[in-house]
């Protein structure tokens, strides 16, 4: 399995946890924040309560999975299996943005004007 990680020894999960729950968190947060535009008035919204907004820029819009990928880097953790999940998840993650704009526009939506 993914870096010798074996199902049935505890040790292992132990062993990948937390980076395993920071990817968990990380993508989370991505998601939160393509949903953040369907309520951005709220004062106890998501980005109001981290200043999201703030801390966005052009490179986290363009490759929001860069810092996922660096961290993954970093810990030599990245395969090209990884690269792959991660590749498909900004298309995801691209297309979500498309719908949740959309939507708070109020524009009607179609498979067509997602891309």
């Amino acid at each position: 399995m993914f870096h010798d990680m074996d199902l049935h020894k505890l040790g292992s999960w132990f062993k990948y946890l937390p980076i395993l729950t920071f990817v968990e968190s990380y993508i989370y947060q991505l998601d939160a924040m393509n949903e953040e535009v369907l309520t951005p008035s709220r004062e106890d919204s998501f980005s109001a309560r981290i200043n999201l907004k703030d801390v966005q820029n052009e490179q986290e819009m363009t490759d929001p999975f860069g810092p996922l990928r660096n961290a993954l880097e970093v810990r030599d953790l990245m395969t090209e299996q990884i690269n792959k999940e991660l590749r498909d998840g900004m298309e995801y993650w691209t297309l979500e943005r498309s719908l949740c704009n959309a939507a708070s526009k109020g524009k009607e939506v179609n498979a067509n004007s997602l891309h």
